[in-house]
Formats: structure tokens, C-alpha cells, sequence
């Protein structure tokens, strides 16, 4: 028979496992509730804040690697959406200047083979260029060398006179095709290098004794292009050819003078002038047998469009004031 202090021991011990099993369910229930908002907190953290970070932090390695096509902008309406609006926004913008980088890169570089493409060009023109001046003078040889081998045939010495005359004529237009294949500037000759030239050629021809007859040339820092050196070649070739047959007879000594300068843009001048016999007072050099002076008057006056006159004192003086021609297309 059990007794009623055991009784009452067992009721109290069973009063008191209620107790503590409630106590147990309500510390449950408070830690519930008080940890509750702290995981709703920290839930609205990770999906408000770490997870746009993380996406940011993605993206960007994304563009790092070069895809500036991605987009990392979220609809968040918070500091790190717009971090991440404004960050795509520099990516766009990023992205529009690599692309005109780019195709300013290309159009450099096909500039710069279009350029290559053109000096090429331009140095085989240069060179072909200098070979037709080569083959020109050349071919001029050919035919004052053919003259000569005529002259020395003829035993009439007028006609041998005028073949020698036209000798030196095509001597003088040969010089500039020389001079022209020799110069890396097809656009300009050296005046005082070509009248130089010419004139030693002119006295080596006829045989002259620079003892007896000198020549003086002055010339300023004057080029001209093909147009006019061979205008201007054959006006002194004709006036100093003249002085060498004329203007100092039974070797009288004597000096044959010649200036040649650019007045303007425009326009040359140039002086022929000797201390010989000079010429008679009653020769009117508009109207004269010579075809050496009517050549010279043609020359300056039509093919130069420029004035000449002739002073008889002291020997004989040509002054011409020349216009330069202008290249004008023969197509």
C-alpha cells in the first residue's frame, strides 16, 4: 500500500516537470520572438543590400573582362541602384568612345595605306618622269649628232652654218631635259646652273677662246619650270651664238654680259649685252631677215607675252621683260 507522503511526493514531483515543460515552451516561444525581427532584419540586409553588392561586384568583373555590353542596373530605389544605373551608364558611355577610338583607328590606318598607296605612286610618276626627260634628251643627241655627220657631208658652208645653228638650237632644249632628269624637282630649273651651261656649250661649239671673248652671267636665286627655261634657252642661244659670229670680228677681245632675275611672281627680266661692233644704226629688229632675231622677237613677244628692246650704243643690248607662262593642260 502506498503510502500518502509518497503520494504526495510523486504529485509534486509531476506538478513540477508541468511547470518546468511550460517554462521550456515559453523560453522557447520568447527566443522565437525575440530572434524573429533580428531574421527579418537580417533577411532584408541580404536581399536589400549584399545581394545587389554581389551583383555590382559580378557585373563589374564581367565589363573588366571586356563585355561592355552587360548591364548590371537593378530596380532597386536605393544608394546602390543608382550606383548601379550610374555604373551602367559609364559603361555605355565607355563603350561608345572605345567604339569611336576604334573607328578612328581603322580610318587612321587605312589613311595611312592610302598614303603609303600614294607616295608609292608618286615615286614611280617621279621616276618615269625622269626617264622620259632622260629619253628626250637622249633623242635630242640622237639628232643634233645626226646634224653634225649632215654638216660635215655638206661642202657648202652657208648650209653648214644653218645645220650649226640648229644645232645649238636643239642643244639648248636638250640642256633642260638634262638638267631636269639630273634635279629631284621636275617643277624647277637652276637659271644660273642652265645659262651657265648653255653658254659654255655654245662657246666650246663654235670654238672660242675664252682669252679673247669672256662672258660674265649673273643670276639671282631664280628657277623656272620647263614651259619657260626653253623659251628663254633659245632667246640667249640665238643672241649670244649672234655675238660669237658678229660682234667680234678678226678676234677682237670683248666681254658678253647676261643678267637674269625674277622681278615678281609674274614676271623675269632678262639682259644680253656685249661690247662688240654692235649693230648698224638703220636695222629695225621688227623687221630683219635674220630668222635668229625674228625668233627671238616671237619668243619673247608671243610664246613669253613680254616686251624687248635692243640699245645699239657701246656694242649691243637686249633687255626683255618676260611673263612666266602658267602651265596650261594640253588635254
Amino acid at each position: 500500500m502506498i503510502s500518502p507522503v509518497f503520494q504526495l511526493q510523486q504529485s509534486i514531483q509531476a506538478e513540477i516537470d508541468s511547470i518546468r515543460q511550460k517554462a521550456k515552451s515559453l523560453i522557447f516561444i520568447f527566443f522565437m520572438l525575440s530572434t524573429l525581427p533580428i531574421i527579418t532584419i537580417l533577411f532584408w540586409i541580404r536581399n536589400s543590400v549584399v545581394k545587389p553588392i554581389l551583383i555590382l561586384e559580378k557585373g563589374t568583373r564581367i565589363i573588366g573582362r571586356g563585355n561592355l555590353s552587360h548591364k548590371i542596373g537593378t530596380d532597386e530605389q536605393n544608394e546602390i541602384g543608382q550606383l548601379s544605373r550610374a555604373f551602367d551608364t559609364m559603361t555605355l558611355n565607355l563603350k561608345a568612345t572605345t567604339t569611336s577610338i576604334g573607328q578612328l583607328e581603322k580610318e587612321v590606318e587605312e589613311r595611312k595605306k592610302t598614303e603609303e598607296i600614294i607616295i608609292n605612286s608618286l615615286k614611280e610618276k617621279a621616276t618615269l618622269l625622269s626617264e622620259i626627260h632622260h629619253r628626250v634628251k637622249n633623242n635630242l643627241q640622237v639628232i643634233i649628232s645626226l646634224l653634225r655627220l649632215q654638216s660635215e657631208k655638206t661642202q657648202d658652208e652657208k648650209l653648214s652654218n644653218i645645220i650649226k645653228e640648229s644645232e645649238n638650237r636643239i642643244l639648248s632644249m636638250a640642256l633642260v631635259h638634262e638638267q631636269l632628269y639630273q634635279s629631284k624637282n621636275f617643277s624647277n630649273i637652276d637659271s644660273n646652273e642652265y645659262i651657265t651651261t648653255l653658254v659654255n656649250d655654245l662657246f666650246y661649239s663654235n670654238g672660242v677662246d675664252t682669252n679673247i671673248i669672256k662672258f660674265n652671267i649673273e643670276c639671282a636665286d631664280t628657277k623656272f619650270d620647263l614651259d619657260n627655261a626653253i623659251p628663254c634657252g633659245l632667246i640667249i642661244n640665238e643672241l649670244v651664238t649672234n655675238c660669237l659670229k658678229h660682234a667680234f670680228p678678226d678676234k677682237r677681245k670683248g666681254e658678253i654680259e647676261i643678267f637674269f632675275s625674277s622681278t615678281s611672281e609674274d614676271e623675269f627680266e632678262l639682259t644680253v649685252s656685249d661690247n662688240g661692233v654692235g649693230f648698224p644704226k638703220e636695222l629695225d629688229i621688227k623687221n630683219t631677215d635674220s630668222m635668229g632675231l625674228h625668233l627671238v622677237r616671237v619668243l619673247a613677244e608671243e610664246t613669253l607675252e613680254g616686251k624687248m628692246t635692243l640699245e645699239k650704243t657701246d656694242g649691243a643690248r637686249f633687255h626683255f621683260q618676260l611673263k612666266k607662262v602658267k602651265y596650261r593642260s594640253r588635254i
